[in-house]
């Protein structure tokens, strides 16, 4: 019998992942707190900001190639929705919403740890949205972090 070659997928610290923070609230400072918290956990940041859009709900916005980074994210600070998004120029985007407390965000009916699935609606970027036990009710004010724009170049954050 000849050896069977196996892939093991490393995660990666946090002092190896690099993300912007982006306010998706009205509360003033909100990101700049959030950033200050993720760099005291060993995160390096590219840029704090603001987004033109309110979320209830905080979001990590990821390139393809960042998505263990992601999910090393997710389960650090709670957040269940990942969304695959190429266009960005940061690797990583957090869109901090009003559920982000003292470093995570608060209790959701979401699990803490990330669970994804691939969207079967065809789009330009692919969305992972998480499968919790609940369904969250529609509200004409919020939307996903594709639709976000913000005073950064529509959560495209130059570096």
């Amino acid at each position: 019998m000849s050896p069977v070659a196996s892939v093991t997928t490393v995660a990666p610290k946090p002092s190896e992942i690099s993300l912007s923070v982006l306010n998706a609230t009205t509360t003033v400072g909100l990101a700049k707190t959030a950033a200050s918290e993720l760099e005291a956990k060993g995160y390096n940041l590219i840029k704090v900001g603001n987004s033109s859009k309110r979320l209830t709900q905080s979001e990590i916005l990821y390139q393809s190639s960042q998505l263990e980074a992601a999910k090393v994210l997710g389960a650090q600070t709670g957040i269940t929705k990942l969304t695959l998004d190429n266009s960005l120029v940061s690797p990583i985007v957090l869109l901090v919403a009003t559920d982000w407390k003292a470093g995570k965000v608060t209790a959701t009916t979401a699990s803490p740890t990330p669970s994804a699935t691939r969207s079967a609606t065809p789009s330009p970027t692919t969305t992972l949205t998480p499968t919790p036990s609940g369904s969250p009710t529609a509200n004409s004010n919020e939307g996903t972090a594709a639709d976000t724009t913000c005073t950064e170049g529509n959560n495209r954050v130059k570096k």
